[in-house]
């Protein structure tokens, strides 16, 4: 975007603040989407491979490089960053620059949010606190105290010796500094943030972020009539660069250059796809977990519990149950009682009336149970045994009197 469509030097009515503000969240919500994605895809049972494995250890890396690629031939094709043109913005230089700043602008988009994640990381890592947002590591959320800065070797240590100990006493003196002050300039840098969207906000400031400033430019909506000229634009300018190429160099380069036009599209399809099955398994297992049963599911016309596989139900998976079978569609019966206690040869025996009291062999009054055995008797002829014997009547069971329980009849 040159400066002459500058109208007089004036800058263009800029964007509404949920514009900007979406455009700033779109790149991060599709790294944690496409983090959260490969997390479920090892977690769901299947075998990791190496390669997998690396890529997740490089995740914030394989980010890196490729946002640098994509920004570039965002900004270099259509004035405006990845996120931005979703969004239908453009970046509009600053009166007296020519054409908006490449290499800024990839520095505060990728490079910038990449060296923030690592020292997040980095802080975490020494201070013990826990990650909330952004990383695919994650620490225990219990505060420690650096290890104290170690006295100066003495003069009688060998050269080597003291070297040493001078170097591990710098390194710990830095992670005491790193640890001091990274509270502070972060908090600087949302402080910042924060005011700079404020008065894009309130007094209608140009810039929606510092980042914008720095790079030299604003944001702008962009009309049918610049889009179409941009299109036009690079289809002339990938014409030059096509003539007088070789047939395997020209079909290399228009491969790319499909690859680059609907990378766009892919990124909010993968998104939109990603939030559907988030759904449809969410309320899957929803069903699972209050459904009383796949039949009633099924009788509603909806999918029962049958129909979901174990990969697909991973928010119950942690319940010990093998979800890699279809689960039953009726509910499962309930399983049987456990054994009842063997009276004991020196017990007070078991009256063949279940309605007389193994100690006064009467009837029951105001019955109570021992927890231990399970049997019933009068509750002060239980209590007094208990006081005095320390032991179940029936089985000779050690109980206290806290494991008598007294039974209310209805």
């Amino acid at each position: 975007m040159s400066s002459s469509e500058l109208q007089g030097g004036v800058l263009p009515a800029p964007p509404s603040f949920f514009e900007c503000a979406a455009a700033a969240r779109l790149v991060p919500s599709l790294k944690a989407a496409i983090l959260y994605s490969m997390h479920t895809v090892l977690d769901s049972g299947a075998q990791g491979s190496a390669t997998s494995l690396w890529a997740l250890r490089s995740f914030d890396e394989l980010v890196l490089v490729s946002q640098i690629a994509m920004e570039w031939i965002c900004l270099r094709q259509g004035s405006a960053s990845f996120a931005e043109g979703v969004y239908g913005l453009r970046r509009v230089p600053l009166p007296g620059n020519k054409k908006i700043k490449v290499m800024p602008s990839l520095f505060w988009l990728a490079v910038f949010p990449y060296l923030r994640t690592k020292l997040e990381r980095a802080y975490a890592r020494q201070a013990g606190v826990p990650l909330t947002q952004i990383g695919t590591q994650y620490v225990e959320a219990v505060p420690r105290q650096l290890p104290p800065l170690a006295p100066w070797p003495p003069a009688s240590r060998g050269t080597a010796a003291r070297a040493v100990a001078l170097w591990e006493r710098a390194k710990r003196a830095v992670r005491h500094t790193f640890v001091a002050t990274y509270p502070f300039c972060h908090a600087a840098v949302e402080g910042c943030e924060l005011s700079y969207q404020a008065a894009f906000l309130v007094v209608g400031a140009p810039f929606f972020s510092p980042y914008l400033q720095q790079a030299g430019c604003v944001l702008a909506r962009s009309t049918p009539r610049q889009t179409a000229a941009a299109a036009q634009a690079a289809r002339r300018r990938r014409a030059a660069m096509l003539a007088g190429r070789g047939a395997l160099a020209r079909t290399a380069m228009q491969t790319g250059w499909v690859v680059a036009d609907n990378a766009r599209e892919a990124l909010i399809l993968f998104v939109l796809s990603f939030k559907a099955l988030e759904w449809y398994f969410a309320s899957g297992e929803s069903r699972v977990a209050g459904g009383g049963g796949g039949g009633a599911a099924s009788a509603s016309g909806g999918a029962a519990p049958s129909d979901l596989i174990g990969s697909d139900v991973a928010g119950v998976a942690g319940l010990g149950v093998d979800f890699g079978k279809v689960l039953p569609s009726a509910p499962l019966p309930l399983p049987p009682a456990p054994p009842s206690a063997t009276p004991h040869p020196r017990g007070c025996g078991v009256p063949a009336d279940a309605r007389l009291c193994p100690l006064c062999r009467r009837s029951i009054s105001n019955p109570a149970a021992a927890v231990r055995s399970g049997y019933v008797y009068c509750y002060p002829c239980l209590v007094d045994h208990v006081r005095r014997e320390r032991t179940c009547p029936v089985t000779c069971l050690p109980m206290g009197e806290e494991g008598v329980r007294r039974l209310y009849l209805e």
